[in-house]
């Protein structure tokens, strides 16, 4: 599992619930809590090494952090309500709408420029 997300640098929940679920066996509750800290350790680690490389927007970064506290509370009282069909369900329905962004983004045409430089008009925050 770590293998396969180091490579594709893939979001551990993609991977990981579905294979705790379906091949360890564990409870879809209890293998999202686990996806979660795990996603939490490696975020860290991958704070770190970018900020040591100047490559952290603190306030992107806060942006993030203060709307996950909040959804997260919300999110863990609405799934109480559910079954562990329906969590499923609404996890696989997530990751669809996930991919379909993804590939939305990939086939839009490239921007104009030298390989491996951002135009000056781009140039600031990457994530608006």
């Amino acid at each position: 599992m770590g293998l396969s997300l180091g490579l594709t640098g893939g979001v551990e929940a993609i991977f990981a619930v579905p294979l705790r679920v379906y091949r360890i066996g564990i409870d879809a509750r209890e293998a999202v809590v686990v996806s979660r800290a795990v996603a939490g350790a490696m975020s860290v680690v991958g704070f770190l090494h970018r900020w040591k490389l100047g490559q952290v927007e603190i306030r992107t970064g806060l942006l993030f952090a203060f709307t996950g506290m909040v959804g997260a509370p919300i999110g863990t009282w609405i799934a109480g309500f559910l079954t562990e069909s329906a969590l499923l369900l609404s996890f696989a329905g997530l990751m669809v709408i996930i991919a379909w962004r993804l590939w939305q983004t990939v086939s839009q045409p490239k921007l104009p420029g030298p390989a491996g430089r951002i135009p000056e008009h781009l140039n600031g925050p990457r994530c608006r």
